[in-house]
C-alpha cells in the first residue's frame, strides 16, 4: 500500500472537529446517557488555550513548591476543558439541557473524576481521530 497524505490530512480536520464519546458508568459499565463531543489533545482549541494560560503564568514567579502545583493542577484542568466542545444528555432539575460552558465544564470534571478520566482518555488517544 502506498502512502496516503489524505489520510493524515483528514486526521489533522478530526483532531479539531472532535469525536463523540459515551460516558461509562465505571460500577455497572453502562452508558449514562451523557455524550461529550471531544477535541484531541493534539488540536488548535487546546494548543490555543495552553498558550494563553501559560502567557498568564509571571515569567520571574518561581513561587513555593504548593504553588507550583496548583499551577501544574491548573493547567491540567485548562487542558481538559479546553478539550470538551459540547454534549448532550444531561438535563437540569427542571429538564432543561445544561449547557455546556466553561463554569459547567469545570464542575463536571471537578466534580467527577471518573468523567475526567474518560475525557482525558478520548482527548489523548490519536487512534480515535483517525477516519477508516
Amino acid at each position: 500500500m502506498a502512502f496516503q497524505l489524505d489520510t493524515f490530512e483528514k486526521y489533522e480536520t478530526n483532531l479539531n472537529e472532535g469525536r463523540v464519546i459515551e460516558i461509562i458508568d465505571p460500577v455497572s459499565g453502562l452508558p449514562t446517557g451523557l455524550e461529550i463531543r471531544v477535541v484531541s489533545y493534539e488540536s488548535t482549541r487546546v494548543k490555543d488555550a495552553v498558550r494563553k494560560a501559560a502567557a498568564k503564568i509571571p515569567k520571574d514567579d518561581r513561587g513555593s513548591k504548593e504553588a507550583l502545583i496548583r499551577r501544574n493542577e491548573e493547567m491540567t484542568m485548562t487542558v481538559a476543558c479546553a478539550a470538551i466542545v459540547s454534549w448532550t444528555g444531561w438535563d437540569d432539575e427542571d429538564g432543561n439541557p445544561v449547557p455546556c460552558d466553561l463554569e459547567n465544564i469545570r464542575h463536571l470534571l471537578a466534580s467527577s473524576g471518573e468523567v475526567r478520566k474518560q475525557v482525558d482518555a478520548a482527548a489523548d488517544d490519536a487512534t480515535g481521530f483517525f477516519t477508516k
